[in-house]
């Protein structure tokens, strides 16, 4: 009888945690297929467990061979190794303080069946706790590992594996020769401690998602995707501070009106993001785009040749156009710092009236019609 109840506490413990993995990551094969491999992993398990004679060790053997069902689980969802063992830490965490709770409970009993206690008491929590469990790990703490770098995700990992350990070793070695109410509060401070670290990190990490969102709105063009007017004045002014060279060039599309009314508005920012791609691609590691307004464009270019680039710049940008609409041409100005200004202002206004010379010479050769649809 005390054997079949030791039996299914473990199996209590191991189904929880497999529902909450189950729960909590993606499914790579039907419910159906991922049951029967979990089941015949349980039994061939199981059988290893007795057959070896693994209870005769002390009780920590259970948790090392539970990690046994990474290699399954690993097998069965669509999930990054790393990922795996996070969740597996966090759920093995939890089963073991509530095991735990529930063996420093019977304790305090002088009850004649203290399996049974056991075994009730661990369901009981259980049954409250699971569902709160599953739902904290996918409505946060899934996000949490979604939205850090890999590196970061690896610590997440490895602090994981410390709170677990902690718990196991309170759980295996402390409560053996600690008084029942003492191991019970340190079980529940150890819970409290556990729950706080998970929760701030997903604060820390939602906190840092919405900084990020508030950064790419402050900072980057929402249409184009590439830097805007704001970024523009910033990178400028570290690069003067560095005594860096560069050069304000000012692009501005010619007949991009006739574009719009002609196509339409969806044609015409089609016609932006191909223009912001083809320049990107044309000036590569050497410059940065930034949006101003509308069709009007400002590149910093720190490379050495800028006679070499403004003479391939058009035709290249030509060559990459890849939408249903001739590309008509861009007028260009630029202006050197420390050169022709140390100011930006004074830059952005020099390149944008050398542009505007370019531009109007360019309006005398309507009449031969190169610049019309």
């Amino acid at each position: 009888m005390i054997q079949m109840l030791k039996i299914l506490i473990s199996l209590e413990i191991l189904l929880v945690n497999l529902l909450t993995t189950h729960f909590c990551l993606k499914n790579k094969y039907s419910n159906i297929r991922t049951i029967i491999t979990l089941f015949f992993s349980t039994i061939l398990i199981y059988s290893g467990w007795f057959l070896f004679e693994l209870q005769k060790y002390p009780r920590s053997m259970f948790v090392i061979v539970g990690f046994i069902y990474f290699f399954p689980i690993k097998y069965l969802y669509d999930e990054k190794a790393n990922r795996v063992l996070t969740i597996m830490f966090f759920s093995w965490t939890h089963t073991i303080l509530v095991n735990a709770f529930a063996v420093e409970t019977a304790k305090l009993f002088d009850f004649q069946n203290h399996y049974a206690l056991i075994l009730t008491v661990q369901s009981l929590i259980y049954g409250f706790t699971v569902y709160m469990v599953v739902m904290f790990i996918k409505n946060k703490f899934i996000s949490v590992l979604k939205n850090i770098p890999e590196k970061t995700n690896k610590f997440i990992t490895s602090l994981g594996a410390i709170l677990f350990f902690i718990v196991a070793m309170i759980r295996f070695y402390f409560s053996i020769n600690a008084m029942p109410h003492w191991t019970m509060i340190m079980i529940v401070l150890i819970s409290m401690i556990v729950t706080i670290c998970y929760h701030l990190l997903y604060i820390i990490v939602s906190k840092s998602k919405s900084i990020d969102s508030l950064r790419q709105i402050a900072y980057y063009d929402d249409l184009t995707g590439v830097n805007n007017r704001l970024s523009l004045f910033l990178d400028a002014e570290e690069l003067m501070k560095q005594r860096e060279p560069f050069y304000i060039i000012y692009m501005d599309l010619d007949n991009f009106k006739n574009i719009n009314d002609t196509y339409g508005h969806n044609i015409g920012d089609k016609y932006l993001k191909c223009f912001t791609r083809s320049t990107i691609d044309a000036v590569q590691n050497t410059g940065s785009l930034y949006r101003m307004s509308g069709d009007e464009f400002i590149c910093i270019y720190y490379g050495n040749d800028i006679d070499l680039l403004l003479t391939t710049f058009e035709e290249k940008i030509t060559e990459d156009f890849n939408i249903n609409t001739p590309f008509l041409g861009v007028s260009i100005g630029y202006a050197k710092f420390p050169d022709d200004s140390v100011s930006i202002d004074e830059l952005i206004k020099k390149a944008d009236m050398i542009m505007y010379h370019v531009k109007r010479k360019k309006t005398r050769t309507f009449n031969n019609g190169r610049l019309f649809l």
